[in-house]
């Protein structure tokens, strides 16, 4: 067979969409088209998008069916360390296809929300002498923890030195060793001691890498990216939105996450709503909530609109407990747009404080709060274009030319 004088980067995640499918494809797609190299995206599922490989489309065979349900009762088995028989189908095309090319890259993402055994990856990538290098991007704190995704939202440090065996925050089941999956995932990921460099999206996250088992491996920083295209503002199309959502003649304050809970600071929604100026209105976008009389709720939104949704607003609020960057607040300033957030976690690394927006501090203050927006909104201290400027530093291929540069030096 011959080899085809080229690199092939194959990237791993749960999603081939969201900001963790973006970033990842986002960079795969500026390799190919800007280097020589080839790249094959694995998720579990096709969104139709190009060079793409879907290991849960096709359904299990009556032999792995009774592998999956009966033998290995994989449904009782945490995030991580479950669904072998598609792990089986990953590693398979990962020998494959890595066989083809002089050189071959891995990059994996949120490999835990792809449900991925990666006791079996891992020992696979270590042992395939084909791949020769690991990029691990952490887009949370689950890479190091023993189950938790975000262990500071429950103020917990326990995976400085090894997280308990009955763990008070456990999201898996109620019997789960926390203690065991935390050394598989340390023994496992040493595997790849000569292979592997972590990215961490946010010098914040970094920080805690530096504290955990992963503390020995080479990491860099490397902020994340939007997709969102400032291109796409449209005064016409902002001026119907006023129009449609009664809110022409007020001043807006807008929120944006996928998804609504605690750690996003749902609680905090509520209480700012409460206390904002009569002539005031709080929109948010995406997830669920319950109504509230001053708060107006659209929960989907295209990625193509938000960017309208962006520029009507006066100030962006981010009220978010934990966020490894926080890309909300990157788009909002992308668009033009200033912001005021409680300085939890990276979210703090995204706003330059006292030019592009407000940090109110991390102790959650409301009134402090709302003096922040009316500040932002009556008085406009900030200039746009350094607001915008800012914001330019997260914005699309950012990451992915960062990652480009770093593809070139580990060629071999």
């Amino acid at each position: 067979m011959k080899v085809i004088d080229k690199t092939l980067i194959i990237g791993i995640n749960a999603y081939d969409y969201g900001s963790t499918g973006n970033i990842m494809r986002n960079t795969l797609e500026y390799a190919s088209d800007n280097g020589d190299y080839d790249f094959l995206v694995v998720v579990p599922h096709d969104k139709g998008n190009r060079s793409t490989y879907s290991y849960k489309d096709k359904p299990l065979n009556i032999f792995q069916k009774i592998w999956f349900h009966k033998i290995l009762k994989e449904q009782n088995r945490p995030e991580g360390f479950r669904e072998t028989p598609y792990t089986n189908r990953v590693i398979n095309k990962i020998k494959v296809e890595s066989r083809k090319y002089k050189c071959c890259f891995v990059c994996l993402h949120n490999i835990h929300g792809a449900n991925i055994d990666i006791r079996l990856l891992f020992n696979h990538l270590n042992l395939n002498k084909n791949v020769s290098k690991v990029f691990y991007t952490l887009h949370d704190e689950w890479p190091y923890t023993g189950e938790c995704f975000y262990a500071c939202c429950f103020h917990c440090d326990k995976w400085k030195t090894g997280c308990p065996y009955h763990c008070p925050q456990n999201l898996g089941q109620a019997n789960f060793d926390v203690n065991k999956q935390f050394s598989l995932k340390k023994a496992y990921t040493e595997k790849l001691a000569n292979k592997l460099t972590l990215i961490t999206v946010s010098n914040w996250l970094s920080n805690n890498v530096f504290s955990s088992f992963l503390k020995n491996f080479e990491t860099k920083v490397i902020y994340g990216e939007t997709s969102l295209d400032p291109l796409n503002i449209d005064e016409n199309e902002i001026k119907r939105i006023k129009e449609s959502l009664g809110i022409d003649n007020k001043k807006i304050v807008l929120s944006v996450s996928a998804y609504w809970n605690e750690w996003k600071g749902t609680n905090y929604l509520f209480k700012i709503a409460d206390k904002l100026p009569d002539d005031y209105v709080l929109l948010v976008i995406g997830g669920k909530i319950e109504p509230h009389k001053k708060i107006i709720h659209l929960k989907n939104v295209k990625q193509i609109d938000l960017t309208n949704y962006y520029c009507l607003a006066d100030v962006y609020l981010s009220v978010s407990q934990a966020e490894t960057l926080g890309l909300t607040t990157c788009e909002a300033q992308l668009c033009g747009t200033p912001v005021v957030a409680f300085g939890h976690t990276a979210v703090k690394e995204t706003i330059i404080n006292g030019k592009t927006g407000y940090i109110v501090g991390e102790d959650n203050d409301v009134d402090k709060m709302i003096e922040s927006i009316i500040e932002v909104v009556e008085h406009k201290p900030f200039k746009k274009e350094d607001i915008i400027l800012n914001g330019q530093r997260f914005q699309k291929n950012e990451h992915a030319k960062r990652m480009f540069d770093l593809f070139e030096r580990s060629k071999g």
